[in-house]
């Protein structure tokens, strides 16, 4: 994935689920692969969040500007899109807003936090795209 092809696109919107298909069907990768190229080309503050079994096994964040964290083996939130795609609901894709301590917990933020998830199913896992706004 050559960043002089990877990165205008990047700039030029959002990062979404849509961007991150077109990415790794354009440059035969896995959507793993094309989500964190995404967030790290983005200009958006954005996180990605890998959850095997209902619980966190990793994430990347493409800044520190609101000091956040999540916990390894943090359990999915309830009010997450992602607990929602756990249960195969279609929508998720499209996304939804959620509170941020869906999944910062610990963290008094007031950013709004743009979800969409994937479920990734001969992983039993899930790929979950944040982007916070203020």
């Amino acid at each position: 994935m050559p960043t002089f092809m990877v990165r205008p696109q990047c700039e030029k919107s959002a990062p979404d689920l849509t961007l991150v298909k077109a990415i790794a069907e354009e440059f035969n990768v896995s959507l793993t692969a094309a989500a964190i190229r995404v967030i790290r080309e983005s200009k958006h503050e954005c996180v990605l969040v890998y959850s095997y079994d209902r619980c966190v096994k990793w994430w990347k964040k493409n800044s520190d500007r609101y000091g956040i964290w999540i916990q390894s083996k943090q359990p999915i939130d309830q009010q997450s899109v992602a607990s929602f795609a756990f249960d195969r609901e279609a929508w998720c894709e499209q996304g939804d807003t959620v509170p941020a301590s869906a999944w910062f917990q610990g963290v008094d933020l007031e950013i709004e936090v743009f979800e969409q998830s994937i479920f990734l199913g001969s992983y039993n896992a899930m790929l979950s795209l944040l982007v916070l706004a203020n």
